[in-house]
């Protein structure tokens, strides 16, 4: 295993963060990435000056060269490869080819965060070039690394637990214990101290569309729940739209590029309740059912993906309604309230049993010793190339009942596959824990039958 600094001390990097001098200087999760491998100096020597492009050309016109920060894409172009800056927005870069070669998946889909050296370039087309990059973000995560780090931090726990359980007192400040679940939570930046059980698996589900391929959720309730702020978190591996059309998801005919589908782990389709279908983009209504049950297209383009959506809206008194048994679930009318779209939803997240954003329980009170965010999110998203829900048939639980339709079962074997993957990497899950994910996975998916009910009643 890898001796690479996976773990971090959210608040001090969080108090860093803070500070006037990085205060929103780039994504955290590459800041913690740079401050824990020692390297904040990087941040004091060159960021300064990497988001200004009219400085950079000033600096290669003066000194031929300069070292950047910066998130380097590239794509192929007359016979080579072309570089853009994320941030300065420069584009017009000639990138080598051996180094394409080195970083070849990564930096040719989401980009690689580097310190660059930009030089000037004698080609009139492409104005610099770049041989040379330092990585600032892990790229080679190893998901049987992370089952081991997982379980060697949790284990801690279990230790610790078993000795105050035998009437040994641990002073809570020595006290550096965390279960599983906690261990998840305090990662994406959220304390637990002040948490019921259902409030941690409901921050635990929104979460599964990033680590369980073509999952389907939605999530309604009030505003300022972070409904869509756990994702936007997890850029470049989420996209949050607000409208739908089959240009921005599928395919572009007049640019001729692949859509969001093809590209992103998840789709956040925020305010989907407000989100406007008109005749012109109507048509992507009977693609997106065709995409949410079995993971493709066919018009205007086969597209065959893994991408998972969060269908999301502020929708006051959706426990009332559900409650009164009302047809309706949006405020006024929309294209999508039917009963195809809503079957094909996997897990209802009842955003009403969540409270508000705060301090309290956001961003104070974590472990002292949680996992890097760049490192988690990556995690996360090699583990969309697993399936947990095996384990469910290895220990011989039935969840098919005489009414479950084969839909049905679905949704309630991803969700559990997701809650798996999230806190026992390693798949050792006692039945306990078992059974309850199980019990949670058929509530979720039990409020969209509900919702079906209401609006099939006469």
């Amino acid at each position: 295993m890898e001796n690479i600094n996976v773990f971090i001390d959210k608040e001090e990097i969080n108090k860093l963060f803070d500070e006037e001098k990085y205060k929103n200087c780039m994504d955290k999760k590459y800041f913690e990435y740079i401050v824990s491998n020692n390297k904040i100096e990087y941040i004091d020597k060159y960021l300064k000056y990497s988001k200004d492009r009219r400085l950079i050309e000033s600096l290669v016109f003066q000194n031929k060269v300069v070292l950047l920060i910066d998130k380097l894409t590239v794509r192929v172009e007359n016979n080579g490869y072309t570089g853009e800056l994320e941030n300065s927005g420069i584009d017009n870069i000639r990138v080598s080819k051996e180094m394409v070669n080195k970083y070849h998946d990564k930096i040719l889909t989401n980009g690689v965060f580097s310190l660059i050296t930009l030089e000037e370039n004698i080609d009139k087309k492409y104005k610099y070039y770049i041989e040379k990059i330092e990585v600032l973000e892990d790229i080679n995560v190893n998901l049987e690394d992370y089952k081991k780090y997982f379980s060697r931090r949790v284990r801690k726990y279990r230790d610790e637990k078993s000795i105050v359980i035998e009437g040994i007192e641990i002073n809570d400040e020595e006290y550096d214990s965390i279960s599983e679940i906690e261990l998840i939570l305090n990662t994406i930046g959220i304390s637990t101290k002040e948490f019921t059980f259902w409030e941690k698996i409901l921050f635990l589900v929104r979460l599964i569309p990033l680590c369980e391929a073509n999952y389907n959720l939605m999530e309604l309730g009030g505003n300022g729940l972070g409904k869509t702020k756990t994702y936007s978190m997890f850029s470049p591996e989420c996209e949050i739209v607000q409208e739908m059309s089959v240009a921005e998801l599928i395919y572009n005919r007049q640019s001729k590029e692949k859509g969001l589908l093809a590209k992103k782990d998840v789709i956040v389709f925020d305010e989907i309740n407000k989100m406007k279908i008109d005749s012109n983009n109507e048509k992507i209504i009977p693609q997106l059912l065709n995409f949410m049950s079995d993971g493709q297209t066919t018009s205007p383009r086969k597209v065959i993906s893994k991408t998972s959506l969060v269908f999301s809206g502020n929708v006051m008194g959706i426990q009332a309604r559900l409650e009164k048994n009302e047809k309706d679930i949006f405020d006024d009318s929309h294209k999508l309230e039917d009963n195809a779209f809503f079957d094909r939803i996997h897990f209802f997240l009842p955003a009403w049993g969540l409270r508000r954003y705060s301090r309290n329980i956001h961003g104070s009170g974590l472990s002292k010793k949680i996992f890097r965010f760049d490192y988690f999110s990556k995690v996360l998203s090699l583990l969309r190339e697993k399936d947990y829900s095996d384990i469910i048939d290895e220990r011989q639980w039935i969840i098919r009942g005489k009414n479950e339709s084969e839909r049905e079962v679905k949704a309630i074997r991803k969700t559990v596959s997701g809650l798996i993957k999230l806190t026992h990497p390693n798949k050792e899950i006692d039945d306990f824990t078992l059974g309850a994910y199980i019990a949670i996975a058929i509530k979720g998916r039990g409020l969209v039958n509900k919702f079906l009910n209401n609006k099939n009643k006469k």
